[in-house]
């Protein structure tokens, strides 16, 4: 698993998607509602939870306000 880049974990009916940016989770949300529309599966947004971690050094902290998904 070197070398590679995981941004989606599964496990039974849970998702977990990882991205840098909010952007990046945007177009990870956005493509996630293509695949399950084509499924006919809908994500129940009462459950659906955002978290946003600071990195560790942090000067690196670019915003702390971030637009809604």
């Amino acid at each position: 698993m070197y070398g590679q880049i995981v941004n989606v974990l599964a496990y039974a009916d849970d998702l977990v998607l990882l991205a840098p940016s909010w952007r990046a989770l945007q177009r990870l949300i956005t493509l996630l509602n293509v695949h399950a529309e084509s499924l006919d599966l809908t994500c129940n947004t009462l459950k659906t939870v955002a978290m946003v971690f600071d990195p560790k050094n942090t000067n690196k902290i670019v915003s702390k306000n971030f637009p809604l998904f």
